[in-house]
């Protein structure tokens, strides 16, 4: 089995759309794939790029830990 059993292994998606900021983390574990952690943050369709990025770093909060 070796050290493999440590590691995590994840997948992490983004999406960044005119209204939102949504993000997902999944996760692998034993067989299974679950959902790690998921959110969504709304955007403002005229915002500017700095409302942006605070809606990223936002929704990018899931993939700590």
């Amino acid at each position: 089995m070796g050290l493999r059993l440590f590691r995590k292994r994840r997948a992490i998606g983004l999406d960044i759309g005119s209204g939102s900021v949504k993000a997902l983390c999944l996760e692998t574990r034993g067989d299974d794939v679950v959902v790690a952690g998921r959110a969504l943050r709304p955007v403002d369709p005229a915002a500017d790029p700095r409302q942006l990025a605070q809606a990223i770093h936002a929704a990018s909060s899931i993939f700590k830990g």
